[in-house]
């Protein structure tokens, strides 16, 4: 059997949310199994929701709000702590930048405006990946068992016509 250490038998990769882990299983006499990368991030209290939001939905984020991440249940709050937004224009061919008209597109927790998203990700005619910078607008107002949503806080976008990608790292906080 080859060394861990040897790339040739053990090439590295980039892993993704499903692929497996080996481990030892204390409780059940040190047997063998797998898990995901994705349960390990859950254990490690990390988690990552992956949305893509359809020209439709943010056309339409002030009437309908999108749930980005559901409700976790009573004293759980959902805490976003990175996340990277990608637009791509792959598929649009006269791609039009979405024009929010003042409206700072948002993180929301049902009621609640939380933080501002990036304007530069929506107005440009150009495919855009980027750390989205999230100003804590009302950092103090999480709200346990809200769900987190994506939504214009005072009218909709009313121009824009491409998919945009938002990937979210967050974590569940629960205080009884």
């Amino acid at each position: 059997m080859a060394k861990i250490s040897n790339t040739t038998a053990y090439p590295n990769i980039i892993p993704t949310a499903n692929d497996f882990v080996v481990l030892t299983d204390v409780s059940d006499n040190d047997e063998t199994k797998t898990c995901t990368l994705e349960s390990v991030g859950q254990y490690l209290g990390t988690s990552v929701a992956e949305v893509t939001l359809t020209p439709f939905q943010i056309l339409n984020s002030f009437t309908n709000p999108v749930e980005l991440v559901p409700a976790q249940g009573a004293n759980k709050y959902i805490v976003p702590f990175g996340s990277v937004i990608i637009r791509n224009l792959a598929d649009d061919s006269l791609p039009v930048a979405y024009d929010f008209a003042g409206n700072i597109p948002q993180l929301w927790y049902g009621s609640t405006a939380w933080a501002d998203i990036t304007f530069a990700i929506f107005q440009t005619t150009a495919p855009y990946t980027g750390y989205a910078i999230m100003n804590p607008s009302g950092a103090g107002n999480i709200t346990p068992n809200k769900p987190l949503q994506f939504r214009t806080p005072l009218a909709n976008p009313t121009l824009g016509n491409s998919n945009v990608v938002i990937n979210l790292q967050y974590r569940i906080v629960e205080i009884a």
